[in-house]
């Protein structure tokens, strides 16, 4: 028989290259939580009032299991897990929103701004 050679394509993105990606951030801007910063490094982030929640409001008009945030390919879905409030994204009540750097979304009496510079150059 033939040596056989495994072929490995270069799988990097050629519109990427030499960029370095960053994670995404929740900035709390109001709320029992303001002034801190949740580095979404995960597939989901689950936020509510249940202890086990990655993000923890205690707040009796936040639903133990409120709200979560996948990451669905290149984008994050915020999505309202059937809360009793709901959830607000730049002021409109949704179910679910693609994020987008600069959004603004409220659960409870927590406002968050979710934070994605997309691209950092490398250094």
């Amino acid at each position: 028989m033939d040596d056989e050679k495994t072929i490995r394509p270069d799988v990097s993105h050629p519109y990427l290259a030499g960029i370095e990606p960053s994670a995404p951030v929740l900035r709390a801007l109001s709320g029992p939580l303001e002034s801190r910063q949740y580095e979404l490094q995960n597939e989901i982030c689950l936020i509510g009032r249940d202890p086990e929640s990655d993000i923890v409001i205690d707040q009796r008009e936040v639903s133990r299991k409120h709200a979560k945030i996948m990451r669905m390919a290149s984008e994050y879905v915020l999505m309202d897990l059937q809360s009793a409030n709901g959830v607000y994204v730049n002021n409109l009540k949704l179910q679910r929103s693609v994020l987008a750097n600069g959004d603004v979304f409220q659960i409870g009496s927590c406002v968050f701004q979710f934070v994605w510079n997309r691209t950092n150059p490398a250094r």
